[in-house]
């Protein structure tokens, strides 16, 4: 592991424990500060506990999972804002705190809030999400500046200190802000579930497939938010029932988030696949078949690069339409494959929803190029191996035309020699018994005999 890396885990894993140390301090100790009288029931305590060590729990994940740190910093400020009420029986003397506690102790609301804003990809995407978030921040220090300067001491929240900060008592002007602030806050909640439903709903495959376990984890919260805010503004104790659907349905969307991204991030184990099927260079249509297979998006097409003609076209040839190659504004985007060297390979027709997981298109755009290197590898080398088999061909015709040039070379020049020893043989054998030396003549005429033999032996006509 890298020395920068195992820094960042140990510095995430000490902000993790120093956030739930803090947040089981202050539930603890609010806990054994209230009266005895007036103590939630253990069990609520520990589930309110509990909803904090959640969001920490999954902000360690988040670091570890999402593209950008800014999910995991939510959850974090999640854990450090989840105030318990108790816990202002424990600072109600130190009147400099407490006020400023009160005026962010509600500040929790935000996070699950806006959290499924910058779901998958750890950043707002639109205009309309700035405006949200926007309006959340202005509420939340409008809301901070009431508490702390229009307001004293709740006689139901604890027996304070005097507040130093506070220039008017004006309980009413802060009991309408606090009402606007829990219905407003609730009102964009109730937004963004909608939206994030609508776009669920309208949405392909994949992005069903990216988003689809926030819709209900946001639902539930947003519901169970609504019913507190009305219970609250007619000023009627929530149901415990109620209080524990809320706080089940708050631990649920950071558990939602992380169980998203880790989905989009698994899509990517499926180009292994992919790789599997490009091991031999498969073939262009197949490939195609098995990328939307892969993406789970039908509307995927593959447009190949043609050389010759200068254009891309699909594994049939057709070319691409201008309809297909403009997809701006549309629900469709493009993703362009080249090689190392820059050179066009094929463009990928895909769902919009999937350029939020840049890894995944990136896993895509690597088994494209090592399909096409393999089949161009494969085709070079079976292209090799032919000439190599061509070239043997060619030198096992050489030996063998070689080998009978030098028999016809060998024969033609031992059958022009033995004819003329044979015939020279022949002179002398003849001079000799012209001469009276008949044993010589007979010995001569034995030689004879064996050339004439060994010339009908080689198939040589004989002297």
């Amino acid at each position: 592991m890298a020395p920068g890396r195992r820094g960042r885990i140990f510095r995430r894993t000490a902000v993790i424990v120093a956030v739930i140390a803090l947040s089981l301090t202050m539930e603890i100790s609010g806990f054994l500060a209230t009266p005895e009288e007036q103590r939630p029931e253990v069990s609520y305590v520990t589930l309110h506990a509990t909803v904090a060590l959640v969001y920490a729990a999954c902000a360690g994940i988040a670091w570890s999972l999402g593209p950008t740190p800014v999910p995991a910093r939510m959850m974090v400020a999640f854990t450090v804002l989840w105030i318990p009420v108790t816990f202002f029986h424990v600072i109600e003397d130190i009147d400099w705190l407490w006020p400023l506690l009160y005026g962010v102790h509600l500040w929790w609301a935000a996070v699950p809030t806006l959290l499924p804003l910058v779901y998958p990809q750890g950043r707002l995407s639109s205009l309309v999400d700035r405006w949200l978030v926007g309006i959340v921040v202005g509420i939340s220090l409008v809301f901070l500046f009431g508490a702390v300067l229009l307001t004293g001491p709740n006689p139901e929240l604890c027996d304070c200190a005097p507040n130093p900060y506070q220039i008017v008592d004006a309980p009413a002007l802060f009991s309408a802000i606090d009402n606007g602030y829990r219905l407003v806050g609730a009102l964009i909640a109730l937004v963004i579930a909608g939206r994030l439903l609508v776009g669920w709903v309208r949405g392909s495959i994949p992005a069903r497939a990216v988003a689809f376990l926030m819709p209900v984890a946001l639902l539930a919260w947003t519901a169970s938010l609504a019913a507190l805010v009305v219970t609250y503004a007619v000023e009627t104790a929530a149901d415990r029932v109620l209080l524990t659907v809320s706080l089940v349905a708050v631990a649920s969307i950071p558990v939602s988030f992380v169980a998203g991204v880790a989905h989009t991030r698994n899509m990517r184990s499926r180009v292994a696949d992919l790789m599997r099927i490009t091991r031999e260079g498969a073939d262009r249509g197949l490939w195609a078949e098995s990328l939307a297979r892969t993406l789970r998006d039908a509307s995927v097409r593959v447009y190949w690069w043609d050389e010759e003609r200068g254009r891309y076209a699909d594994a049939a040839g057709t070319p691409i339409e201008a309809s297909d190659a403009d997809v701006r504004g549309g629900s469709h985007s493009i993703l362009p494959v080249a090689s190392p060297l820059g050179a066009p390979i094929a463009l990928i027709r895909h769902d919009r929803v999937l350029t939020d997981n840049m890894r995944l298109l990136d896993g895509v755009s690597s088994a494209l190029r090592l399909s096409v290197d393999n089949g161009r590898l494969r085709s070079e080398i079976e292209r090799t191996l032919e000439q190599v088999r061509q070239s043997r061909q060619r030198i096992v015709e050489a030996g063998v035309e070689a080998r009978r040039r030098i028999e016809r070379d060998l024969h033609d020049g031992a059958q022009q020699h033995l004819v003329s020893l044979g015939m020279q043989l022949r002179l002398a054998a003849n001079a000799a018994r012209g001469a009276g030396e008949e044993q010589l003549a007979t010995e001569l005429e034995g030689t004879i005999t064996m050339l004439n033999q060994y010339c009908t032996a080689f198939d040589i006509p004989p002297p």
